[in-house]
């Protein structure tokens, strides 16, 4: 069954109507509760649907928002796209899960081509800072057969988008060039590209299994997003180090003749000069957005991709108490490696505020999901409207049970849907 018969009854209830007329007016915040998480999943797709516009889908956890993610994919695989949630670390790393990363990547190019989805996330993916709208879609680069390109060009974007140059691809984020001949892996697709020049005119585009090196299918068109999510500029890069200096400088001088600081102050040294080095020379290096504040241009969350969007908030008051519990929990980790001489007192404002959020979510069209009713102060709804439902009990594959619950709802003038 499609989503949309599935969703057409919907259009039978007086609530999801008061739902629709309510977003189509000047009303900026509705709220619906009396309704659980599966069901809170089908009413964003409904409203998706009718409006044809991307919608976000906020929860208190990563966790809970797999689940919304997954309730709508069983439906629509291309209705729901999932922004997990990114750990800030403020120690050194050899390696992240190459799978949030995907996740995260594939998410923003979909908004970024403006492709109509729920983005399905939750608060703590959007208090972490990012790159602009603008950076991240001018680093989104296609390629089809017959365009004509410069091999120094395409070398130059590889590398400008986070791409390892190496002899032969092997993995997501590598490319390689050997004579007309351009390989790359990008983290959203699931097999490498290969792409054969005649002269400079693109003559091939095929996927390829990079164990065997056998060619998978050929396409006329690739669409590729950048290999890392934190991007950095030349003219960033050096800034960013001079900001970072500026401020290592100024907590050095500030010591004095302390020689409890002063011990710290070997540590912080040590860790920031370092960074600081690689920086000046324009090298990008795992955890290096834990040095946000102080690059140009990285004052942003993901919803200030979401412009003309839709937001669910499910369970607001939840979103609220979860802010608080991550913002302690930070402080302490923080004021702990800021004593020990791990961070400086700038980094600190590497996690957006839960009124930072609030902020950006203030002025967009907002449905507040709760199954009691309990408004939050920070999101006083225009229009309340309640709806009526239960949950489905299970059968534990007992056919004859499910048979009989069947009956009594039709005798009740119920409409089934068995999926």
């Amino acid at each position: 069954m499609s989503i949309d018969n599935m969703l057409k009854p919907l259009y039978e209830m007086e609530e999801f109507n008061q739902l629709l007329s309510s977003l189509q007016t000047n009303l900026n915040i509705v709220e619906v509760y009396g309704i659980s998480d599966t069901q809170k999943a089908v009413a964003a797709a409904f409203v998706c649907r009718h409006f044809r516009k991307p919608c976000l889908f906020i929860t208190h956890n990563d966790l809970l928002s797999r689940k919304i993610y997954e309730d709508i994919s069983f439906f629509d695989t291309d209705m729901a796209a999932l922004m997990p949630g990114r750990e800030l670390v403020f120690h050194r790393i050899d390696a992240r899960s190459n799978e949030i990363l995907q996740n995260r990547l594939k998410t923003y190019d979909d908004i970024i081509s403006g492709k109509n989805c729920i983005v399905c996330t939750s608060i703590e993916a959007l208090l972490t800072r990012t790159v602009s709208p603008e950076l991240f879609a001018s680093m989104v680069r296609e390629f089809s057969v017959g365009e004509t390109v410069s091999l120094d060009e395409i070398k130059e974007y590889f590398i400008r988008a986070g791409y390892e140059r190496i002899g032969m691809v092997e993995g997501k984020g590598q490319f390689s060039i050997r004579g007309g001949i351009i390989d790359f892996f990008s983290p959203i697709h699931q097999n490498a590209v290969r792409i054969e020049l005649f002269d400079d005119e693109i003559d091939s585009i095929r996927y390829f299994d990079v164990l065997t090196q056998r060619s998978i299918s050929k396409v006329k068109k690739i669409r590729i997003t950048p290999a890392r999510e934190f991007i950095i500029t030349g003219d960033e890069f050096l800034e960013g180090a001079e900001n970072l200096q500026s401020e290592l400088s100024a907590r050095l001088r500030a010591s004095g003749n302390d020689r409890r600081k002063k011990t710290s102050d070997v540590r912080i040294r040590e860790t920031i000069s370092e960074d600081i080095e690689k920086m000046r020379q324009g090298i990008h290096f795992q955890g290096i957005e834990k040095y946000s504040p102080y690059f140009p241009n990285k004052n942003y969350s993901f919803i200030d991709y979401m412009k003309d969007c839709i937001i669910f908030i499910d369970e607001a008051n939840r979103i609220k108490q979860r802010c608080d519990t991550i913002s302690l929990e930070f402080r302490e980790y923080f004021n702990q490696l800021l004593e020990n001489g791990k961070v400086l007192s700038g980094q600190f404002d590497s996690l957006f505020s839960y009124e930072d959020i609030i902020q950006r979510i203030r002025g967009k069209k907002t449905v507040c999901l709760d199954s009691l009713y309990k408004s939050s102060s920070d999101l006083i709804p225009q229009k309340t409207i309640s709806i009526t439902s239960r949950s489905m009990h299970p059968f534990h594959g007992k056919l004859s049970m499910l048979m009989e619950e069947i009956s009594v709802w039709k005798k009740q003038k119920y409409r089934v849907l068995i999926l």
